[in-house]
């Protein structure tokens, strides 16, 4: 079941990868969908650039909401759907690997 869920989580990280976005666009005219798909890229990237060091909620709080504003995204909702779902997917990979 874990080597199952490793290569889907490689194939995902694998397609995130082509599909890069860059991290210092403007998000200020974009979709709620296309918001929350750039936070899940942005997540992802930097859980692998920092799993080795245990990311916490404390860690990467301060940093996703940075990471918003970086991306233009200044004021409700749209900083909370970027912040949330980077959140959220950082949760969800950070409970897998306990």
């Amino acid at each position: 079941m874990k080597t199952t869920l490793l290569t889907l989580l490689a194939a995902i990280l694998f397609c995130s990868a082509v599909f890069a976005i860059d991290p210092n666009v403007s998000l200020a005219n974009a979709t709620e969908s296309e918001i929350i798909q750039t936070a899940q890229v942005d997540a992802k990237e930097y859980y692998f650039n920092h799993k080795n060091q245990g990311p916490t909620i404390s860690d990467w709080l301060p940093y996703s909401e940075g990471r918003a504003i970086k991306h233009s995204l200044y004021g409700y909702p749209k900083s909370a759907w970027y912040t949330v779902s980077f959140n959220y997917v950082l949760t969800q990979l950070t409970q897998d690997k306990e």
